[in-house]
């Protein structure tokens, strides 16, 4: 389960990491905008290579890191879960259930 988990942490590291459209509208100042900056405002397409570096390598090491930890496992898993349909006897539970699913109550 822990690979799973990693391999979403770090799509979910890259995904945050690369988004600045929530500090754009709080004018929060942070890496990725600075990034943004020096390449349309100051039109310094070097300086923002240069500050993209550290951000592509801990991006590149974090995948590396999780291949690593996937080996040979899928990202999906076809089977799992519950193998058969479970059902709960309700009785006289069921008729109300239904009668109050189907009222709207304010």
């Amino acid at each position: 389960m822990f690979p799973r988990i990693f391999a979403g942490a770090v799509f979910v590291f890259i995904f945050s990491v690369t988004d600045f459209s929530v500090p754009d509208i709080l004018r929060v100042s942070v890496y990725p905008i600075e990034i943004f900056i020096q390449f349309s405002a100051f039109y310094n397409d070097k300086a923002a290579i240069v500050l993209a570096f550290p951000l592509i390598a801990v991006t590149i090491l974090l995948i590396i890191v999780q291949k690593w930890h996937m080996k040979d496992q899928s990202y999906v898993q076809i089977f799992g879960g519950i193998p058969k349909t479970v059902t709960y006897a309700q009785g006289r539970r069921n008729t109300l259930s239904l009668l109050g699913s189907l009222t709207e109550l304010p």
